[in-house]
């Protein structure tokens, strides 16, 4: 499944390179999306996200590409429960 890794990790935050920025057709009035993958596992605690490889819609050109984020310590694989408050 797909989640909008800003609604979870406020610590998420990145930048492409220009010839992924050209293959996207994004500049800086682009309306673009940024998702995730996210695998989902039982219980759902234990779902993991993907936040080194995001998805990025163009949605303006209705485009879409995974970047790879080699120059960030993203992880593949993060557990979702690391990102989400406990109720106590």
């Amino acid at each position: 499944t797909l989640i909008n890794p800003f609604f979870i990790r406020a610590d998420y935050d990145f930048e492409i390179s220009e010839n992924e920025q050209k293959a996207l057709e994004i500049d800086e009035n682009t309306n673009f999306l940024v998702l995730n993958i996210m695998i989902v596992n039982k219980p759902f605690i234990e779902s993991t996200v993907n936040f080194a490889a995001p998805l990025i819609f163009n949605l303006d050109k209705n485009l879409i590409g995974q970047v790879i984020l080699e120059k960030y310590s993203y992880g593949l694989t993060e557990p979702l429960k690391n990102f989400l408050k406990s109720e106590k």
